[in-house]
């Protein structure tokens, strides 16, 4: 028996800084009904994914460039940026940072 195949590993890009990871070190962000901006904490919901690094920084990148609702292909979203961004400090918080990695930047 030859070698064990190579296991396919996902790679996406941050919407904001453009930094390409495996997606499941990416926060993803998708639009849910009515054109709202929500987190897709299972990575699993339905239609387009915008990913974001798991930083502060990288998310409000994306919220002032509009690269949100470029990426997600929706011209009428607006987001509430202080409740996402309070939702996205907890998840944060739960996370564990891997190979000396700040999530918190």
């Amino acid at each position: 028996m030859g070698a064990p195949d190579a296991i396919h590993v996902p790679i996406r890009s941050c919407c904001a800084c453009r930094r390409r990871a495996p997606k499941v070190e990416l926060i993803r962000f998708f639009r849910s009904a009515g054109d709202r901006l929500e987190i897709d904490e299972t990575q699993r919901a339905e239609g387009r994914g915008a990913y974001v690094c798991p930083s502060l920084s990288c998310f409000e990148r994306a919220l002032k460039k509009g690269s949100f609702a470029r990426t997600l292909r929706s011209r009428s979203m607006a987001p509430d940026g202080e409740d996402l961004r309070a939702r996205l400090e907890r998840l944060l918080a739960r996370r564990v940072p891997g190979c000396g990695e700040s999530w918190n930047e």
